[in-house]
């Protein structure tokens, strides 16, 4: 895969042509999409509880993601004083748990943030 990023566009004209999707062309449909979506676009992504500002950072881990895609979960809280983050643990998971912990983050009301630390991070 190379450094651009092509944006695929999908149409469908139902003016011309009836298509019935089955349950199951709708979940592989979204299969593939979400597969591409980690593989392009989600390589790093922050979650950060508003309340207590400790915040989760996924990336992946380049090293076993063709052959057992996994995860890394970092979690730890940007310093007031501007210091090195204070890193509290790492997990290594599954790329579907890691998924399912995202969004079980986002519905308890944790929040998408850019990076919080790191080479990325804004000062």
């Amino acid at each position: 895969m190379g450094d651009t990023v092509t944006d695929w566009h999908i149409e469908i004209d139902i003016s011309t042509q009836r298509t019935t999707f089955l349950a199951n062309d709708l979940l592989l449909l979204l299969g593939v999409i979400q597969t591409f979506y980690w593989e392009v676009r989600m390589a790093e992504g922050w979650l950060m509880n508003p309340s207590d500002r400790w915040t989760y950072r996924f990336h992946r881990d380049e090293k076993s993601w063709v052959r057992d895609p996994k995860v890394f979960v970092d979690m730890g809280r940007p310093m007031s004083d501007g210091s090195p983050a204070l890193l509290k643990t790492r997990q290594h998971l599954r790329r579907d748990e890691a998924e399912t912990f995202w969004k079980n983050l986002l519905s308890y009301g944790w929040q998408r943030v850019p990076a919080v630390w790191g080479a990325d991070a804004e000062f």
